[in-house]
């Protein structure tokens, strides 16, 4: 390599080096942005899973937990503490397993609860990563290696938007709606008052039926030897189904069931079709609940639990 070459070289990486760097000066400085948004509820749930004493249930999954689940209420059949961690399917059932794994104990119930188990680990809207982490170091490790090089191209745009946020005293404010922190209660339910759907039946149209992979099969695996290895389970229970004219058959969905339970190393301890639900209990997407229909799908996993720990105590 001649010394032009070289001269070079060293060129791109100083200027590199320094607007990384500027850029995580600017980070420190200005972030979080986010800090009552709907995906900074990560921190607090982080928070309360690593200070709830075992054994506990920890529910894993996307938003249809976040909006679907009475932690309280479970608690007060089951006599376990309850950690919901859902919070966004676009963070990936990976980041979901990684929060969850921030303390698993001996004794814990480990609660996967997906829209679908064929989810990789590259997340599209990098962006929403950085609304999510921001400069909490300590959530970092959380996202996957494979997206820090599309969390790289997208760092700039991040900083744009916080540092607007910024001047204009626009940034960590409350949205008022559903999509808040402030909404979660302590157990990492979202609360926001949801008395009846939003949706119309043709809403419906679109849904699709969920689908298992291989990649993810062999990581659901090697979490369950992880559980195991900790002294917990971890266990497959049901997503709600928004059910009307457009759901598919319910034989879709025992197949579908039966694949969960041919391939994954954890017991499936719900039937998937006890989980079949009006759209009317379905808020304002097919996987989020009315505050009535947070009850029915609370009731489903509290039965399916109960009968779990009753033939295995």
């Amino acid at each position: 390599m001649n010394i032009f070459i070289r001269k070079i070289l060293l060129f791109f990486l100083l200027v590199g080096a320094i607007l990384t760097s500027l850029g995580f000066i600017t980070l420190q400085v200005i972030a979080p942005q986010y800090s009552l948004g709907y995906n900074a509820a990560i921190i607090d749930k982080v928070e309360k899973l690593k200070n709830t004493t075992s054994p506990k249930i920890i529910l894993v999954g996307n938003s249809s937990l976040a909006f679907g689940i009475d932690s309280p209420y479970m608690e007060k059949e089951l006599g376990y503490p309850v950690v919901n961690t859902g919070l966004y399917g676009g963070l990936k059932n990976e980041f979901a397993e990684n929060v969850a794994k921030e303390n698993i104990q001996p004794g814990d119930i480990v609660v996967i609860s997906y829209i679908t188990y064929s989810n990789d680990s590259i997340i599209s809207n990098p962006g929403i990563a950085w609304m999510t982490i921001e400069n909490h170091y300590e959530l970092w490790h959380l996202i996957d290696k494979k997206n820090y090089e599309n969390m790289l191209k997208a760092f700039p745009k991040y900083i744009l938007k916080c540092f607007r946020m910024y001047l204009t005293h626009a940034g960590n404010a409350d949205s008022g709606d559903a999509y808040s922190r402030i909404q979660f209660n302590e157990n990492g339910d979202n609360i926001f008052d949801r008395p009846e759907t939003q949706l119309s039946e043709d809403y419906f149209a679109g849904a699709d039926m969920p689908e298992i992979d291989e990649d993810s099969i062999k990581r659901i695996n090697a979490f369950n030897q992880y559980c195991l290895d900790h002294g917990a389970t971890l266990v497959i229970a049901a997503m709600p189904i928004a059910d009307g004219i457009y759901t598919a058959p319910k034989s879709d969905y025992e197949s579908f069931e039966k694949e969960l339970r041919d391939k994954l190393d954890a017991p499936v301890i719900s039937n998937f079709t006890d989980y079949f639900i009006p759209y009317k209990y379905f808020f304002d997407t097919e996987y989020h609940m009315t505050n009535d229909g947070v009850r029915i799908r609370t009731e489903l996993l509290i039965k399916d639990l109960q009968k779990y720990l009753n033939n295995n105590n």
